[in-house]
């Protein structure tokens, strides 16, 4: 078992307060990844989780064991939690081999050679680089340099891996194989994973959940298609998406079970069934209409539905089009998959599946509408989302 519970951690370097009445759990064999801006307190959750740093208040639990509690002046060290961490740069010794670079925390702890020969090189082949073994880490890439990291947290036989962000400076391709090791490490060894990120896309393909930070709190914490499709807040829709969702300034009511939202894009009613724990009944009220915009499906000929626009640009590059969209002076950003060539000025027509909308209360700055989530393909599995 792998499960951590952090309950209202709190830490501040010279009066900054970095994290604030921070909590999370994370279930024994999830994925989940700290989403935020520099500065947000990732790496500082990584670094009291791997007992590199002391939390200056609040609790932290791994498998059911008190690790860190100010208030009862408890702390367990790094080398007592089990816990691999991976450092965003790799942190290998430059002039040891890969082979030496892996062995090394099992060669203090004095364990027998042959023990240690078999675990590093069953890690090695678990990471595709046995053939790295005798380079000097000086002379690896990026990405087998990553892995070789990968490898060192795992040899010990750490079930639950931090991983301090993946190396930004590390080409596309690389990423995605990168990535790939994960997924595949994290299905086939059961691994407990926690990683932290500021890029979206990682956190969106990578994991079973994700935690996105602001202001050294979690805001949400969610599986990444609950995440995507129904952000808790404003905040945290502006956060999500590339290119950026869509909110459209409108007006509602909410009374006998039924929203009524008027907007450009003409007016939507939407029963109870949508409705989040932040509705309530109201008179007319200013609110946003949140529309990602690959949901915007766009025609040349009007339907019964469709709105008329103008279109005010063309991006097409290949594999995608972007459209930006004039609707009575709403600029609107539209995805199309594969290639689109629209004029300038040119008008057409745009649908909206009205279950994709959703909206926020302008005051509360709260989801009070939620959007359907999409069915999974048949024989997929989605992970139960965990708790905050």
């Amino acid at each position: 078992m792998s499960t951590m519970i952090l309950s209202g951690v709190q830490k501040s370097y010279g009066g900054t307060a970095v994290l604030k009445d921070f909590s999370l759990t994370v279930e024994d064999g999830e994925f989940v990844t700290l989403f935020g801006p520099g500065g947000s307190g990732k790496t500082t959750v990584l670094r009291l989780l791997a007992g590199l740093e002391h939390a200056d208040g609040g609790r932290l639990q791994m498998d059911g064991r008190v690790v860190d509690d100010a208030c009862d002046s408890v702390f367990v060290s790094g080398a007592d939690r089990k816990i691999g961490m991976v450092f965003e740069s790799g942190a290998l010794w430059p002039h040891m081999t890969v082979y030496n670079n892996i062995a090394f925390g099992l060669q203090l702890k004095k364990t027998d050679k042959q023990e240690v020969k078999r675990r590093v090189s069953e890690t090695l082949q678990n990471l595709q680089i046995e053939h790295l073994a005798d380079c000097p880490a000086a002379k690896l890439s990026r990405l087998e340099a990553q892995r070789a990291a990968l490898a060192r947290a795992l040899v010990g036989g750490a079930r639950t891996i931090l991983i301090d962000g993946l190396p930004p400076n590390m080409g596309r391709d690389q990423r995605v194989e990168l990535r790939g090791d994960l997924k595949r490490l994290h299905r086939d060894m059961g691994l407990t994973i926690l990683l932290a990120s500021q890029d979206q896309e990682e956190a969106l393909t990578l994991s079973t959940r994700v935690a996105v930070l602001d202001q050294g709190r979690v805001i949400q914490a969610d599986s990444p298609i609950d995440l995507y499709q129904n952000p808790c807040s404003l905040t945290v829709a502006r956060k999500i998406g590339t290119p950026k969702i869509n909110l459209i300034p409108a007006k509602a009511q909410v009374a006998m079970g039924l929203m009524t939202v008027q907007s450009v894009l003409g007016i939507h009613q939407f029963g109870a069934s949508a409705f989040t724990a932040d509705t309530r009944e109201e008179p007319l009220f200013d609110c946003l209409v949140g529309v990602r915009p690959e949901q915007i499906v766009i025609d040349t000929q009007p339907t019964a539905d469709s709105v008329r626009v103008k279109v005010y640009s063309c991006q097409p590059s290949g594999s995608e089009t972007i459209v930006q969209l004039l609707a009575d002076g709403q600029v609107l950003l539209a995805k199309c998959l594969g290639l689109r060539l629209f004029r300038s000025d040119q008008t057409v027509f745009l649908t909206i599946p009205a279950d994709c909308i959703t909206v926020f209360h302008q005051g509360t700055q709260r989801l009070i509408k939620t959007a359907a989530l999409p069915i999974p393909d048949e024989g997929t599995q989605q992970r139960p989302s965990g708790r905050v």
